[in-house]
């Protein structure tokens, strides 16, 4: 049999499964019209530089969620869209060296090509050594959610997961630590709590929704009564709010100096939200590993791994912009410690793929397909002068040419057998899919909620934490077993959140009658939903009682012969004898103890009868 015939063959083993994932793909359609538009582990130490180690992690996707329902989950592509019904290689396989032609002179074309590094590349697939299955199985694994994660009911319980109660009780008490040095008098500058703080949070969520326009206006507006919300107003003040992003803190203050300082001060923090994200989900077949910028005025970038289906936000590395290939490698490498043997799929750019690094993720039972610069190593330069479409096999894999969006030629290398799955088709949506995770994180970013009079690297930073949580939460309701009908979209999500976390202090503000002006209370009542009539009730009961004339008949005056009445004034503040929690420089004339305004009775001297007052 011929190494063509060995091929072709290989290609109908897989028909069965290219019928049965379509027949998965049409159940997929009659039960989900809805469209994704984009998106939890122990406690592990980021390094990416332990390979070492590696074989001895634990592999979190290994759990008892595998028997947990999975729920049919559409995505931002359908897989069906990347599987060939015909053998794309059966062009090519003959043109091995000479192409007859009656009307043309023959044309003749090498049968090998050698890169600058000195790997071979053959037209033919025969030197392509399987480690990897190359059937569809990558294609039919479909994202879940595991654990607790599985069965979330509402907004609120799925964002709780990612960023718990142990984080929000380390910012909250090097938040306080930071407000207690600085030692501010006013009203605003006071410690904070686990509700408020929670509130800031949900009306940094609200700032995404409401700010998100290409030219915003000064953030304070979102505080006013003519172009503001009244959410704003009702949970705290402008002062306050910029007050607490001023001295939000997740560390103790140090003196070390870098391009990864605001990971120092961050570090506790984003290492417990890395391992939520990766301890309550499991991806789809197909990830992807892409850069972003945390900030434009530092070296820090962000290399993360997110699943391409769901752009759930899987894993991430922060590093040095000025790194080394051989530490691009190892970022990879560790990103995938959680999926390795798997048999799922890596899509990388040119600036992390190598042939290297797909031998690597080929003893990792991992696939990769990525992009290849013309200046790469491992394209012959023999390809770079001739404008055929090529498709070269080697040991680690195959080398596609393609026309990209512009007309220089590019490369792709996959360690998937092409022919069953189009490799270009699958690169594109891939890439596809990350542009749209970065127009929705754009769109409706806390960054928003960022003031222009300060600059803060680890405030940046918990702006993209907050911002992933609510990604990574919303996918998690809309792959729950136990979540909605209808799944909302990632605005109604983002809103719905920043609404529970401001209620309980919402409400807490309601319930405290001295904190509050009526108009204040009445507007609460309006946010949550609650009735005002007890509450225009209670205003007219205290009003009336404020307004109202006693009656004391004469025998009951207690105005013994000869009083002497002091002065009314105190020396030094003392507190009132009635209501305790007021100080005051008023007393009863007679009694000479100590009371406010509002239990105090005040006569002129011609009422009285008073025609000298003593000295006191």
């Amino acid at each position: 049999m011929s190494q063509s015939e060995e091929f072709i063959w290989e290609v109908e083993d897989n028909k069965n499964a290219l019928k049965n994932l379509k027949d998965m793909e049409i159940t997929v359609s009659n039960k989900t019209s809805e469209h994704c538009e984009s998106f939890y582990e122990d406690d592990v130490k980021q390094s990416y530089s332990d390979e070492d180690n590696e074989d001895q992690c634990e592999d979190p996707l290994d759990n008892s969620a595998d028997d947990v329902k999975v729920t049919v989950f559409q995505g931002e592509y359908n897989e069906v869209d990347f599987i060939n019904e015909v053998n794309e290689d059966e062009p090519i396989l003959p043109r091995h060296a000479v192409i007859h032609s009656r009307n043309k002179r023959s044309k003749t074309y090498p049968s090998e090509f050698i890169s600058p590094n000195g790997r071979i590349w053959s037209i033919s697939n025969a030197s392509i050594k399987t480690i990897v299955p190359t059937d569809l199985s990558f294609l039919k694994l479909m994202p879940k959610g595991k654990g607790p994660a599985a069965k979330v009911k509402n907004v609120l319980e799925a964002w709780c997961l990612l960023l718990d109660e142990r984080i929000i009780a380390t910012i909250l008490q090097y938040t306080n630590e930071k407000i207690h040095s600085f030692k501010g008098k006013l009203s605003y500058q006071r410690r904070t709590d686990v509700v408020e703080l929670r509130a800031w949070i949900g009306l940094n969520y609200l700032c995404g929704i409401f700010r998100n326009t290409a030219y915003p206006g000064p953030l304070n507006e979102l505080w006013t009564w003519e172009l503001g919300n009244s959410i704003f107003r009702a949970t705290m003040s402008w002062k306050r709010f910029e007050f607490l992003a001023s001295c939000i803190s997740f560390a103790a203050p140090n003196n070390k100096r870098g391009a990864l300082q605001c990971v120092m001060l961050v570090q506790d923090v984003w290492e417990r939200f890395l391992a939520n994200c990766r301890s309550y989900y499991a991806p789809s077949g197909n990830c992807i590993v892409r850069d972003t910028v945390i900030n434009a005025n530092d070296n820090a970038r962000l290399t993360v791994l997110c699943d391409a289906k769901s752009m759930y936000f899987c894993n991430a590395i922060i590093s040095n912009q000025m790194e080394t290939k051989a530490i691009r490698e190892r970022i990879v490498l560790h990103l995938v410690t959680d999926i390795k043997g798997s048999n799922r799929n890596i899509v990388l750019n040119e600036e992390y793929t190598s042939a290297i690094l797909a031998q690597k993720l080929k003893h990792r039972e991992l696939t990769l397909t990525g992009a290849l610069s013309n200046e790469s190593e491992d394209v012959p330069h023999a390809l770079l002068e001739n404008e055929t479409k090529y498709k070269l096999y080697s040991d680690i894999g195959c080398l596609i040419s393609y026309t990209a969006t512009t007309e220089t030629p590019e490369f792709l290398l996959t360690t998937i057998t092409p022919g069953v799955v189009a490799i270009e088709q699958l690169y594109k949506s891939t890439n596809q899919s990350w542009d749209h995770l970065e127009h929705v994180i754009a769109a409706f970013s806390t960054k928003n909620a960022g003031s222009e009079t300060f600059n803060n690297g680890a405030l940046n930073l918990f702006y993209r934490v907050m911002d992933y949580a609510a990604i990574n939460a919303w996918i998690l309701l809309k792959l729950s077993t136990s979540g909605l009908s209808s799944a909302p979209t990632h605005r109604e999500f983002q809103r719905d959140l920043g609404l529970y976390l401001t209620q309980m202090h919402l409400k807490r503000q309601l319930h405290d009658k001295n904190k509050l002006t009526l108009p204040q209370k009445l507007q609460i009542s309006e946010v949550l939903g609650e009735p005002t009539d007890k509450l225009l009730a209670d205003a007219c009961e205290v009003v009336k009682k404020g307004t109202a004339r006693g009656f004391v008949p004469t025998d009951q005056l207690q105005l013994p012969d000869g009083l002497i009445l002091r002065t009314r004034e105190l020396e030094r503040r003392k507190r009132c004898c009635i209501c305790i929690k007021y100080q005051t420089r008023t007393r009863c004339q007679q009694c000479l103890r100590a009371y406010c305004h509002r239990h105090l009775i005040v006569r002129c001297n011609d009422c009285m009868g008073v025609t000298e007052l003593p000295d006191p």
